[in-house]
C-alpha cells in the first residue's frame, strides 16, 4: 500500500538566508549585504502519498532564546539540537524509535527508505518498520526527496520568510537587518 512506504532525507536550510540576486535600474547603485550563515537541519519524511510526517529541526542550542517560555512539545517541528546542527547516529535512532512507536500503536508495518550517510545506523532492532538503505552515489537519481521535494520545501520557506520580511519593511530598517530579526521559532512555524 502506497500509504505504508515512507522516504526519509536531511537538508541544510540558511533560515535567515535572503535572495543573492535582484533586478536594479540601469546606472543606479545596488548594494550588496552579508550573507546570513545561521543554519538548521531538516529532516523530512513523507510517505508515496505525499502525507509528511512532523519535521525534524537540529538547531545548535538546545533551547534557544526565543523558546524561553515555550513547551518544546507544543512546537509544529520535533525539535533536537547538536553543537554543529548536524544529523547525527543518536539524533536519527531516537526519531526512528519515536518513528516505529507511532507506527506500532497504529498497528501498521511499512517500508522506510534512506539514504546511506554515517548518521543513518543500520544496527537497530525494529518492529513495523523496515528500513532500506539506497545504494551509494545513487540517491540524486532513486530518492524522492531529493527529486524536487526538497528544493520545492525550501522554495515554500523561502517565500515565508521574504513575506515576512515586506510587512516588516515599512520601517527605516534593511532588509538584512529585517531579516536578523527573525528566530529559530518563526523559522520552525515556516517549515511546518
Amino acid at each position: 500500500m502506497s500509504r505504508d512506504i515512507f522516504n526519509m532525507d536531511e537538508t541544510g536550510l540558511l533560515f535567515r538566508g535572503l535572495p543573492d540576486k535582484t533586478l536594479a535600474v540601469k546606472g543606479s547603485d545596488c548594494a550588496g549585504c552579508k550573507k546570513s550563515k545561521d543554519r538548521l537541519t531538516v529532516a523530512l519524511c513523507v510517505n508515496a502519498e505525499g502525507n509528511f510526517e512532523k519535521p525534524l529541526v537540529i538547531g545548535k542550542s538546545q533551547r534557544p532564546r526565543c523558546f524561553k517560555k515555550l513547551d518544546l512539545n507544543s512546537l509544529p517541528v520535533t525539535w533536537v539540537a547538536n553543537k554543529k546542527a548536524w544529523m547525527t547516529g543518536e539524533i536519527f535512532t531516537e526519531w526512528i524509535r519515536k518513528f516505529i512507536a507511532k507506527m506500532s500503536s497504529q498497528g501498521r508495518h511499512v517500508l522506510l527508505f534512506v539514504d546511506n550517510a554515517s548518521s543513518h545506523t543500520s544496527d537497530l532492532q525494529l518492529s513495523h518498520v523496515s528500513v532500506k538503505f539506497l545504494p551509494p552515489n545513487t540517491t540524486s537519481v532513486l530518492q524522492p526527496l531529493d527529486l524536487r521535494v526538497i528544493k520545492n520545501f525550501k522554495c515554500h520557506y523561502r517565500t515565508q520568510l521574504l513575506q515576512a520580511v515586506l510587512a516588516k519593511i515599512q520601517s527605516e530598517a534593511t532588509a538584512t537587518e529585517i531579516a536578523r530579526s527573525f528566530t529559530v521559532l518563526d523559522a520552525c512555524y515556516w517549515i511546518h
